[in-house]
């Protein structure tokens, strides 16, 4: 991760671009110095795209002179790669195999009349000499308006801190700070949050990107993920559970599952405030089972969400009949096997 010192800044003064040369990879350092000593100058230091949230982009004001004169073959040598994004700020730029740090170009435009020639292969062609190019002022006056991460980027890095009072509080991410990003930035964060989902509030935001690499993300997570994941699928994008006839299979499976493993704060919550509304056959058998085979403090709970079912309860857990769902927290196998019968007489349900 770069440094605050040179990370996210206009027009760096030279003390400030040799530190940050000196914390490049290699073969970006050697470019850099030689595009420095070659007259061409760095407009600013930014975060974001292209760089992951590991790296750092800067933006010089004219192409690579230093690579003008070099074939294209040669540049594997020097480890460098040719990238481009057609339609951003900075539309092309070089980066080394990582791909984590970039020197990005100035965008440019054919002179007045010119026929548009066609796009070249990004892997095998150098960037024009520098006399060829005309600079579009206006996209490089933006390019140096920009100061560091815009005030939306900065409200959604400080909403990612989760202190015990957001923790204590289930707050999750700022996605109207989300919502106010550019593409660029949006896409940034999307990366970012694709590298490790780890809680219900990156599931969250991966929903409210809805983009296709979010949405194979959740998809692979509702498969694969842990019992809370999966619930915070189910929770923040319904719409990507799969369904068979009934429109009930994967999130039936996913239910079953985080009742026989899952814990009260590790997805267990959750799946019982899903079961409120969704109780196939599957699930209720889970619940019974459950009652059976778990420990005493969860079920306390699923007799509690038994009793909600079957009517016999006011809410999902009724305070008034405590004292009776507190009978199942035992592990003596006849005192479980009592309670049970018990719940099943007050259920009108014949004997188990």
């Amino acid at each position: 991760m770069f440094d605050p010192a040179y990370d996210s800044c206009d027009a760096p003064d030279a003390a400030r671009v040799e530190r940050l040369a000196a914390a490049l990879p290699a073969p970006l350092a050697e470019l850099l110095r030689e595009e420095l000593a070659a007259g061409n100058r760095v407009l600013a230091i930014e975060s974001g795209h292209p760089a992951p949230p590991v790296g750092v982009c800067v933006i010089l004001q004219q192409p690579a002179l230093a690579l003008a004169a070099l074939p294209a073959e040669a540049l594997p040598a020097r480890g460098l790669v040719h990238r481009r994004w057609p339609g951003h700020v900075q539309p092309s730029g070089w980066t080394d195999a990582k791909g984590h740090c970039f020197l990005l170009e100035p965008a440019v435009e054919s002179p007045a009349g010119a026929a548009a020639a066609p796009s070249p292969d990004p892997a095998a062609v150098a960037p024009a000499a520098a006399g060829a190019a005309v600079v579009d002022e206006d996209l490089q006056l933006r390019a140096r308006a920009r100061l560091g991460p815009s005030e939306a980027m900065r409200a959604w890095d400080a909403s990612r801190v989760i202190d015990h009072e957001r923790w204590r509080e289930g707050t999750g991410y700022d996605l109207d700070a989300l919502a106010r990003m550019t593409p660029a930035e949006r896409s940034s964060v999307e990366t970012s949050l694709l590298h490790g989902i780890r809680d219900w509030r990156d599931v969250q935001a991966l929903a409210a990107l809805d983009t296709p690499r979010a949405r194979a993300a959740l998809r692979r997570t509702l498969d694969e993920g842990s019992d809370a994941l999966r619930m915070a699928v189910l929770r923040e994008a319904p719409h990507l559970v799969p369904a068979d006839a009934d429109g009930s299979a994967a999130r039936t499976r996913a239910l079953v599952q985080a009742l026989a493993t899952a814990e009260l704060y590790g997805g267990l919550s959750q799946a019982l405030v899903e079961v409120e509304t969704f109780h196939p056959p599957a699930v209720m058998d889970a619940l019974w089972r459950g009652l059976r085979e778990r420990d005493g403090g969860t079920a306390v709970h699923f007799a509690a969400t038994l009793s909600y079912l079957h009517g016999v309860a006011s809410e999902p857990f009724d305070w008034s009949q405590r004292p009776f769902f507190l009978r199942f927290r035992t592990e003596d196998a006849a005192e479980r096997a009592a309670a049970i019968a018990e719940l099943r007489r007050r259920l009108a349900l014949p004997a188990d």
